[in-house]
C-alpha cells in the first residue's frame, strides 16, 4: 500500500503537477491522521474492556469475602450466645439458686471465649495494590472504603485488646483456681465452695455477660448489616 501511494506521488511530480500533488500528500496525511485516531481509539476502548473486566472480577471477590465474613460473624454470634447462657447458669449456682454438679464444668470452660476479629481482606488488599479507583462507582467505593478503613480497623483494634484483657484476666484466675481447664471445653474447680465466695469471680463472669449481650451483640449486628449493604451495592454495580 505505501508502495502504491510513492508511485503515486511520483508520477505526480514527473508530471509536474505540484498543486494536485500537494493536495494528495495533505489527504494522505489526513488518511493517517485518522488512521492514527481509529488505532488509538480501538486501543482505548479495549483498555476499558479490561478494566471493566479486572473491576468486576475484583467486586465478585470482594462480595464472595463479604459473604464469608458474614458467615463467620454469626458463627461468633452463635458462640457468644452460648457463652452468655453459660454465664447465667454459673451465676445461678455462686448465688446458690443451683447445687453444684459435674456438669458445670463445661459451662465454666465456655465462659472466658473470646474471638479475634478477622474479616477476610484478600480482595481488598489486591483492590488497594490495584488502586481504589478500579472501583468506578463513586458511592460503592466509598461503602467498601468505609467498611474496611472505618468499622473493621476500629474493629479489629478493639477485639484484640478485648482478647488480650479478658485472656490474661480469665487465664491468670482459672491458674489459680481451676484443678484443670480449656477454654470453651471445660474447667474443674479446685474447689468450688471457695469459687462460690469469690467475688472476683462472680464480677468478671457478669461483666462478660454484660458485654455478651450488649456490646458484642450490638456491633456484630452493625457488621451483618454494614457488609449485607456493601454486597447489595455490589450486586447492582455488576449488573449494570
Amino acid at each position: 500500500m505505501i508502495k502504491f501511494f510513492r508511485k503515486i506521488r511520483q508520477n505526480l511530480l514527473s508530471e509536474g503537477r505540484t498543486t494536485k500533488y500537494l493536495k494528495y500528500a495533505i489527504g494522505e496525511i489526513i488518511l493517517v491522521v485518522i488512521g492514527i485516531l481509529i488505532a488509538l481509539q480501538i486501543n482505548n476502548w479495549n483498555e476499558d474492556r479490561k478494566k471493566e473486566k479486572l473491576e468486576v472480577s475484583t467486586l465478585t471477590e470482594l462480595k464472595a469475602n463479604l459473604s464469608a465474613d458474614i458467615k463467620d460473624f454469626q458463627r461468633d454470634m452463635k458462640v457468644y450466645d452460648a457463652a452468655s447462657k453459660s454465664s447465667d447458669i454459673i451465676i445461678d449456682f455462686i448465688d446458690g439458686k443451683i447445687p453444684y454438679h459435674d456438669s458445670l464444668n463445661i459451662l465454666f470452660g465456655k465462659i472466658p471465649v473470646q474471638g479475634v476479629f478477622a474479616p477476610n481482606k484478600a480482595a481488598y488488599d489486591n483492590l488497594k495494590v490495584t488502586g481504589i479507583r478500579l472501583v468506578s462507582n463513586d458511592s460503592l467505593r466509598a461503602a467498601i472504603s468505609n467498611l474496611y478503613e472505618g468499622t473493621y480497623h476500629y474493629a479489629e483494634n478493639y477485639m484484640r485488646s478485648e482478647y488480650e484483657f479478658d485472656h490474661k484476666k480469665f487465664g491468670d484466675f482459672y491458674l489459680q483456681e481451676m484443678l484443670e481447664y480449656s477454654f470453651y471445653q471445660y474447667a474443674k474447680p479446685i474447689d468450688w465452695r471457695r469459687l462460690v465466695r469469690n467475688q472476683e469471680f462472680r464480677n468478671l463472669i457478669m461483666h462478660r455477660k454484660l458485654k455478651f449481650q450488649g456490646w458484642h451483640k450490638m456491633q456484630y449486628e452493625g457488621y451483618i448489616r454494614k457488609a449485607n449493604r456493601v454486597i447489595e451495592m455490589i450486586n447492582r454495580e455488576i449488573e449494570k
